[in-house]
């Protein structure tokens, strides 16, 4: 998924990006200056252990969005503002796989629970 935001880095100015986020991994980026730099094949840091976090104050300061995710590499903090909707971060968080019904515990409870209604179902009938 392509997702639109701004990169603040040293300069404090805010840079416009895009970035696609796939498997729960930045992919590529893309800047008018550049395109296609493959961050997740040149084993960067930056792709890995994405949490997007919602902004508190929108402002100017951060371009009124409403969601960053906050990186930390080499002691420097990157602040990647996205420009995004709800819906689009509904699909970014399922990407992500931050959703109770996408861990394989909740999955195995459920069918461990259906199992055992059936199995009980079964029995209450035979007898």
């Amino acid at each position: 998924m392509w997702v639109n935001g701004f990169i603040n880095w040293k300069s404090n100015n805010l840079i416009p990006h895009r970035f696609l986020i796939k498997y729960g991994k930045i992919q590529e980026v893309e800047n008018e200056n550049f395109k296609g730099i493959k961050a997740f094949e040149n084993n960067s840091s930056l792709a890995d252990n994405i949490e997007i976090l919602k902004t508190y104050k929108r402002d100017i300061s951060n371009n009124y969005s409403r969601y960053y995710i906050k990186k930390s590499i080499d002691n420097e903090v990157f602040l990647m503002y996205l420009k995004i909707n709800i819906l689009q971060y509904w699909k970014l968080k399922w990407q992500l796989k931050e959703w109770l019904i996408q861990s394989k515990d909740f999955k195995l409870e459920i069918l461990k629970y259906i199992a055992i209604g059936i199995l009980a179902y079964l029995i209450g009938r035979l007898t």
